[in-house]
């Protein structure tokens, strides 16, 4: 995680900015919370979807353990953990949503596979929970009631730890700023608030 966050930095550092605004979303929400507690001085406002502290705060759920499953053994739990209400009954009373159960892309080139497993790597080792009082970005933290792979707890728990955060709760699961409309609205609306001086 460290790498990921320095690796943003010196990618702002390119661009010549100087501080800036974070969307960080599920695993981008962990580097984005390693980056501003790091680097606080840089990051002026944050969002942070679906995401965790790790530690004492709580994790994530463990997806690595997911990598050794038959893969329709892994893209059903996947299913089930991106929302804890779907099942049969619910994609039936549901049909909008169809496009949940559509298969995850095969990750057959090498390079990539590598890339995925050592990104489930760095989120085993993820525990930014006893520097979160290091940020001082403006922060917004967002989840998804059923959310299964972050649950709402967490981001609960990363609040508690961010003195100049808000958290908001919406209805849905991993994906909740796709399902509930009011999500992406919020995070845009907050994103283009100007800091208080």
């Amino acid at each position: 995680m460290t790498q990921y966050a320095a690796d943003a930095v010196a990618f702002a550092d390119h661009l010549g900015w100087k501080s800036f605004n974070v969307l960080g979303i599920s695993f981008g929400g962990m580097v984005a919370q390693e980056l501003a507690a790091t680097f606080p001085d840089r990051v002026n406002r944050m969002v942070l979807c679906c995401t965790s502290p790790g530690g004492d705060g709580g994790s994530s759920y463990p997806l690595h353990e997911l990598v050794s499953l038959d893969p329709e053994v892994r893209a059903e739990v996947s299913l089930d953990l991106s929302d804890t209400r779907f099942n049969d009954q619910w994609f039936l009373d549901h049909p909008e949503d169809e496009m949940y159960r559509r298969p995850a892309v095969d990750i057959s080139d090498a390079e990539k596979r590598r890339g995925e497993l050592l990104q489930l790597e760095a989120r085993c080792h993820h525990d930014v929970w006893g520097r979160l009082s290091n940020v001082t970005a403006e922060v917004l933290i967002a989840s998804g009631t059923f959310d299964g792979i972050a649950p709402p707890e967490n981001g609960r728990a990363i609040a508690s730890r961010i003195t100049t955060s808000e958290y908001r709760e919406y209805l849905g699961g991993h994906m909740f700023f796709i399902q509930d409309r009011q999500a992406l609205r919020d995070i845009v609306e907050f994103l283009n608030t100007p800091n208080p001086s």
